[in-house]
């Protein structure tokens, strides 16, 4: 079973939103939705709106967003959310 599941984090600035494994995620990025299963190629992008986790075949967790930036590789997919450019400046070098 563990080569159908994907490892999924989703941050943001102030706490983990979901850690955990799942069967799927759905988000939309500028050309549209998609989906991210098992096994996908190595991927990044940029997402908008919504991040959905599908820990089951029969449940989902959505999760609104702005924005985000979601990197896909060897099963272990890392999206860190709403972070704005004021944020980013904040930081300590």
């Amino acid at each position: 079973m563990a080569g159908k599941r994907i490892s999924v984090q989703i941050l943001s600035p102030s706490k983990v939103l979901f850690a955990g494994s799942a069967v799927a995620l759905t988000s939309l990025n500028e050309k549209g939705r998609f989906d991210i299963l098992p096994h996908h190629a190595n991927f990044i992008s940029i997402v908008k709106e919504y991040l959905i986790v599908h820990p089951n075949r029969k449940s989902k967790q959505k999760i609104e967003i702005k924005t985000g930036v979601l990197h896909c590789k060897n099963n272990v997919i890392n999206v860190f959310v709403d972070i704005t450019d004021e944020q980013v400046a904040a930081q300590p070098s």
